[in-house]
């Protein structure tokens, strides 16, 4: 019985994990395109179980599905990113001013690991110019 709950478990996570867009639209939908604000993140790696996500926009969660672009209006957001190490994650929320018409993307790396942690940072870059984006304070 138990292997049986497991099983369907497992399969409902997968099956969940399929569904849902690879884009969001987050307030950007009566916006023409080339004034929406498009934020990348491409930094979760299931297979290795490291990486990196953003798990809500301006305080909405992003649902499940392996999200990998948000089209947001310009101007300020928050965002939470998590860090999965494979073993726990942790998350971190900041804000930022994005440009209209811009694409930006999330980018993380982690560093050694001192104790039971795993130090981790985060950055988002604005693609036009390479240029690390400031979080607001």
């Amino acid at each position: 019985m138990r292997h049986g709950f497991r099983l369907l478990l497992i399969s409902s996570f997968v099956l969940m994990s399929a569904c849902g867009s690879d884009r969001v639209l987050l307030g950007a939908d009566a916006l023409p395109p080339e004034q929406r604000v498009r934020l990348i993140d491409e930094n979760m790696h299931f297979g290795s179980g490291r990486g990196f996500y953003i798990a809500r926009v301006d305080g909405k969660w992003r649902g499940l599905g392996a999200v990998k672009a948000y089209e947001l209006s310009p101007g300020i957001h928050t965002l939470t990113v998590v860090a999965v190490d494979g073993r726990s994650g942790g998350g971190v929320t900041r804000r930022y001013d994005f440009a209209a018409g811009q694409t930006y993307s999330l980018h993380g790396e982690f560093g050694q690991q001192q104790g039971n942690r795993i130090p981790y940072r985060i950055w988002v870059v604005d693609d036009s110019n390479g240029q690390n984006l400031l979080p607001l304070h």
